[in-house]
């Protein structure tokens, strides 16, 4: 039971860290993309 426990509690961090990891590339990847086209506005 405590083993199953904690290998769920594993899979929720692996799941949160991967989220996270997965929002800094998504980012970056949207810094990338402004960078090639920036609206004359934001200037």
């Amino acid at each position: 039971k405590f083993k199953g426990k904690l290998s769920a509690r594993d899979r929720l961090w692996t799941k949160a860290i991967h989220y996270t990891t997965n929002k800094r590339v998504i980012i970056k990847q949207l810094k990338a993309s402004l960078e090639e086209y920036v609206p004359e506005r934001l200037d």
